[in-house]
This record gives C-alpha cells, structure tokens and sequence, in this order.
C-alpha cells in the first residue's frame, strides 16, 4: 500500500514537474515570437522609410517670395493609388498663389504634373497635398520639382 501511494506521490510530482517545464517552454516560445513579429515589423518599416528615395525641390523662385520645404512623403488617396506628394511648406511672408509640380523618374523622364493654390500667413506652416493623375504612380527614386 505505502509503495503504491509513494508511486503515486512521485508520479503526481513529475506531472507537476513536467507541467511547469511545459509552461515555461511555451512561455519562452511565446516571447520569441512576440519579439521576433516585433522585430519583422520595424524591418518592414524600416524598409517602407529607407524606400522613399525621391528628391523633392523647390525652385529659387519660390525660394525667394520666403517659402521652403520641411518632410515630404508620398501617399494614396481614397482610390488607393500612390498619386499624392504630401510635402510641408513653410512659410516666412504671406503667400497666396498657385504653383505647379512635376515629376521625374530616375532617367529623368518626366511622368506627371499638377497644380496647387498656396494661401497662408508669415510664419504659417502646413502639409499641403500635391494630388498627380490617378493614372501616375509615384515612384520611390523620383524627382520632383515644385515652382
């Protein structure tokens, strides 16, 4: 009888044992994949940030009349197209007026223009959307040209 409750005991201290191993394992396991997603996915950003090698610039002109440039980025729109150049004007003098981009590819190909109205006060600064053609899809080693 003590054997088979001994037996028992020592049988119900490995299940204990091995569960807790178990719980540990999957615990661990759970970590590294948490980590390993987390590391994917600043990967994938990373990637999405160093892709944009586009140049954006501003001409003298508009240099001059005290407007220029902060971040620039590209982004879709409702249709889910890749047509917008959302670049941040500042502006040191009152400005209202339209100016015109264009885009080139990395052959210098010109692909798209378009046109937008500036209005804002001295020491104003916004993001304003330079909305090209649905049909052009901004690349990631543009050149765009605002003037």
């Amino acid at each position: 009888m003590k054997i088979k409750f001994l037996a028992a005991a020592l049988c119900l201290c490995m299940a204990c044992h091995v569960k807790e191993k178990a719980k540990e394992a999957i615990n661990q396991t759970g970590e590294a994949v948490g980590q390993s997603a987390s590391e994917f996915v600043k990967g994938v950003s990373s990637g999405i940030d160093h892709s944009f090698d586009s140049r954006v610039e501003l001409s003298g002109a508009l240099h001059n009349q005290g407007i220029s440039l902060g971040k620039c980025f590209v982004k879709s729109g409702n249709n889910h197209l890749e047509n917008i150049l959302a670049a941040y004007f500042i502006f040191e003098k009152d400005v209202k007026q339209t100016v015109h981009a264009k885009v080139f590819d990395a052959q210098g190909l010109e692909y798209g223009r378009t046109t937008v109205a500036l209005q804002s006060k001295a020491g104003e600064a916004t993001f304003v959307e330079l909305i090209f053609d649905p049909n052009t899809k901004l690349e990631s080693k543009s050149k765009f040209v605002i003037e």
